[in-house]
C-alpha cells in the first residue's frame, strides 16, 4: 500500500500542469528490481513521452521507486479495455520495444520480469 501511495503521489508533483484524473477508470502498478535505477530511468522517460504521444488510447504514465527501493511504475488508461487495447499495440511497435528493452537490460532484469497490481476506479 506503501508502494501505491509513493508512486501515485510521484504522479500528482511531478506533473508541470493540472490533470484531469476523472477520466481515467483503470491503474497498472508495477515494480522490478533494478541494478541501476538513473540509468534505466533516462530510458523510461523516453519510453513515457512515447507511450503517452502515441497510445491508441489516452493514458499517464509515470516511473520512479518504491520506499523498499524497487523501480516501478504507475499507468493510468480510461478502462482496462483501453489499457489491454495499448498493450496489444505496444507488442509490435518497434520504438516501444526497443526503449523498454534498453531499460530492463539497465535493470538487469528479463523481459516482463516484474509484478504489477491493478485497480479498476469505481
Amino acid at each position: 500500500m506503501r508502494a501505491l501511495i509513493l508512486i501515485f503521489t510521484i504522479f500528482f508533483f511531478s506533473s508541470s500542469s493540472a490533470q484531469d484524473l476523472t477520466k481515467y477508470g483503470f491503474a497498472m502498478m508495477t515494480d522490478s528490481k533494478c541494478e541501476n535505477h538513473n540509468e534505466a530511468m533516462k530510458y523510461l522517460k523516453q519510453l513515457v513521452t512515447y507511450v503517452e504521444a502515441n497510445a491508441p488510447n489516452s493514458t499517464q504514465v509515470r516511473c520512479g521507486k518504491d520506499l523498499e527501493g524497487r523501480q516501478g511504475c504507475l499507468v493510468l488508461a480510461e478502462s482496462y479495455d483501453a489499457y489491454e487495447e495499448n498493450q496489444s499495440f505496444w507488442e509490435t511497435d518497434e520504438e516501444w520495444n526497443r526503449l523498454i528493452r534498453l531499460a530492463w537490460k539497465e535493470c538487469g532484469v528479463d523481459d516482463f520480469s516484474f509484478g504489477r497490481k491493478a485497480i479498476t476506479f469505481e
